[in-house]
């Protein structure tokens, strides 16, 4: 569900109403997800010769939860403190609430004169666009577990994810790496910071770390009797990236990303 409502954002020009109630986005997601749900857990229950399954699935985030969406205020804050003023050419788009990450890169060549295109922007209706379908996907993905619950063939727990990036995660938590570099923290500071990866969508490992201790918490609620509950893992004690400092390459002979090559990579969005 996240790519589905993700697909349309990052493109910077959602479909009005893309995920409304009754839209063809909307249809196709309800039936595909009851069709997966309803599959899985009936899957289980036939492999595990009639025994309830439990089965954790979580809802979607809102894409702003996330740093590759950047309010226009803070983005214009960033540009001004970089080259002094707000960007000459202004927007393509009227009433900008979010710019994509990757205009940072996009003005670091443009023509100041030239307008931030209405790809890399999402203005006030196109937002509403993308919170709408957020909220009427979750709305069926709670209506769908609801629905599993009530027929019996598996127990299916419900992570709150949407709540969780929104309230949980805030903050320089949901600051992207590099704008905790250019305000001044080490690339260890920022990287203990920050929740989120290089790419400003997924998470980091300590982002992992406490997404896997609400699934860990959704569990313990509704384990079957007589299994044990699960002991939560410490986010903060896990590397943001396992290779991270080591000289030694990742499989494949792919190299490590040691701390001077992160901290180069600021370089990249200027």
């Amino acid at each position: 569900g996240n790519n589905d409502v993700l697909g349309p954002a990052t493109s910077g020009e959602p479909a009005p109403n893309f995920g409304n109630v009754g839209s063809p986005g909307h249809l196709a997601f309800a039936d595909d997800y009851t069709a997966m749900l309803a599959m899985l857990a009936g899957g289980l229950a036939q492999r595990n010769n009639g025994l309830k399954p439990t089965i954790i699935v979580a809802n979607i985030p809102s894409v702003t939860s996330t740093p590759y969406f950047i309010p226009q205020a803070t983005f214009s804050f960033y540009v001004t403190q970089q080259i002094g003023q707000a960007w000459p050419g202004g927007f393509e788009e009227a009433n900008v609430q979010y710019v994509r990450f990757p205009a940072l890169s996009w003005i670091a060549t443009a023509n100041p004169a030239t307008p931030i295109p209405a790809s890399l922007t999402l203005d006030a209706a196109e937002y509403t666009s993308v919170a709408t379908a957020t909220t009427v996907f979750n709305q069926t993905i709670a209506t769908v577990v609801n629905t599993i619950n009530g027929s019996g063939v598996a127990t299916v727990g419900l992570v709150d994810a949407h709540d969780l990036l929104a309230n949980d995660t805030t903050g320089p938590q949901r600051t992207h790496f590099l704008f905790l570099l250019g305000g001044g923290m080490t690339v260890a500071q920022a990287a203990a910071t920050t929740v989120f990866s290089l790419d400003g969508i997924h998470p980091n490992s300590h982002g992992y770390g406490i997404l896997a201790n609400a699934f860990i918490d959704e569990y313990n609620r509704i384990r079957p009797a007589g299994q044990p509950a699960l002991s939560h893992v410490d986010p903060a004690a896990l590397p943001w990236d396992p290779t991270y400092g080591q000289a030694t390459a990742k499989a494949g002979g792919l190299p490590g990303l040691d701390p001077l090559a992160a901290a180069a990579m600021d370089a990249i969005f200027r």
